[in-house]
């Protein structure tokens, strides 16, 4: 029976390495089921878009710091008001 929430294919790849463990002969101490049931693929699918999600902080602090003089005008107040928005963004700002 498969839990709810795991992909049926998840679910065949246990199955399989448990197959694998019960053929092979008793060695000595407990085989220990593998770390993950993700495989390759699937691992880099996730390394790939984890490392896209820590880009984008950085990146979008460098697009704004150049326009901070150009928002103050706009916006008709002072550069450390401005400066106020950096730092709720740095304090606030995913991680």
């Amino acid at each position: 029976m498969i839990p709810p929430g795991v992909p049926e294919d998840q679910e065949e790849r246990r199955a399989k390495v448990e197959q694998e463990l019960n053929t092979m002969p008793e060695t000595q101490g407990e085989v220990e089921l593998p770390y993950t049931l993700f495989g390759p693929r699937e691992t880099i699918v996730i390394v790939i878009i984890a490392s896209l999600a820590a880009l984008f902080s950085p990146l979008s602090a460098n697009i704004y710091y150049p326009a901070l003089n150009i928002l103050a005008s706009d916006l008709n107040v002072s550069l450390s008001l401005i400066n106020l928005t950096i730092t709720s963004y740095l304090v606030w700002k995913p991680r």
